[in-house]
């Protein structure tokens, strides 16, 4: 067992490990560590143990039975061979073992490996035809059912299209894809998960099949570029935060079809409750709405004026926070505005609170401008 860490040692260049070494940890953030020759007797290489280091091939040899994502963030990683022995890849969250290196482009699994495939430069599962791990140079193979979490982290990939028969993307799938211009999602579709396309800054319009019954929290948060955000008709679950500090977002639709969301006004309403959780700068809030969701219109910087309609009785946190609103009048009847809804809002100068409120949660106006 290597005992001694080397953590940030930025003069080791070469490792050797004698045929003894049974498990690795310690060499993470080793910027020019470039060469290393593996134990054979290798059988569990741990959390971090490689991140942030500067290999650009990675063979590692027969009998590695767990790897942890022990190679995160090692962007000059071009090519990946893992050992038929391999049984268990990435740690409990699911976050694999190479998210973070966009310049992988070559990954191969030894035959013979009777959990893992390397079909298409990616890593399946195959008891559940489950795409744990993909690079830029990834083609998904058709028998694809499921995207694992943080499977295309950061890849590097600008274009991606998920076959037919793929039901479900996984939390954080396409996190951080900062190159990502568009994505063709299946009809099989069924679930998106939280965080899935976080950060995904270059992708402009996106469109929800009609199968897709749920979307988790932020699924589309910071993706600054994006314009268009189109929901199908079966949705009937959808998280907090969907479209936060999406500040280029003009458009929000919804099927005429979907029983239990509405897309009036360029907002995304729950119908069962009229709330509204999700809005962007062009919204107009839709009569008969009587909330406001968390987080339905954080970010929104060119949002610089909003109308309330009568009868809205809540403001969630968060709602409005670090907008563009210059002056805001509330309606008669408003009861509740929750913690940090107009937090942020550093152009705004006047409130009208209307004597029908009665809770203001904590730094509701914080560093706003406001005088009440």
């Amino acid at each position: 067992v290597v005992g001694v860490r080397f953590n940030g040692c930025t003069g080791l260049t070469g490792v050797i490990f004698p045929d003894t070494v049974e498990y690795i940890s310690g060499f993470e953030n080793c910027q020019n560590l470039t060469r290393v020759r593996w134990s054979g007797g290798f059988k569990k290489i741990k959390l971090g143990a490689f991140d942030g280091t500067a290999l650009e091939t990675l063979v590692l040899p027969e009998g590695v039975e767990m790897l942890e994502n022990a190679f995160q963030n090692c962007t000059r990683l071009k090519s990946v061979s893992l050992p038929s022995t391999l049984t268990k890849i990435g740690n409990s969250s699911g976050v694999p073992p190479f998210s973070g290196c966009h310049s992988l482009e070559s990954i191969e699994i030894a035959e013979g490996n009777e959990v893992y495939a390397s079909d298409g430069n990616c890593i399946m599962r195959k008891a559940d035809n489950t795409l744990v791990f993909g690079c830029k140079a990834s083609k998904i193979p058709s028998y694809t059912e499921h995207i694992g979490n943080h499977a295309f982290r950061d890849s590097g990939a600008e274009s991606i299209a998920l076959p037919e028969g793929v039901t479900s993307i996984g939390n954080f799938a396409f996190y951080d894809n900062d190159r990502l211009k568009e994505i063709a999602l299946p009809q099989s579709l069924t679930s998106i998960g939280k965080y899935a396309f976080l950060w995904c800054a270059a992708l402009g319009k996106i469109a929800i099949p009609d199968g897709v019954t749920s979307v988790g929290d932020n699924a589309f948060s910071t993706c600054v570029s994006l314009k268009e955000l189109a929901l199908g008709a079966e949705l009937l679950n959808a998280g907090c935060g969907l479209t936060e500090l999406c500040v280029a977002l003009e458009k929000i639709t919804v099927s005429e079809n979907n029983e239990s969301f509405s897309g009036e006004g360029n907002c995304l309403t729950r119908k069962a409750d009229s709330t509204v959780i999700a809005g962007c700068a062009s919204s107009k809030i839709p009569a008969g709405t009587e909330q406001i969701g968390e987080y339905a219109f954080c970010g929104q910087t060119q949002l610089g004026a909003i109308d309330f309609p009568d009868g809205l009785k809540k403001i969630g946190h968060y709602a409005f926070s670090c907008t563009g609103l210059k002056e805001l009048k509330l309606p008669r009847g408003l009861q509740r505005i929750g913690s940090h809804a107009f937090g942020n809002c550093i152009e705004l100068e006047h409130v009208q609170i209307p004597d029908s409120v009665t809770y203001i949660g904590t730094n509701a106006f914080v560093l706003s401008l406001i005088h009440i």
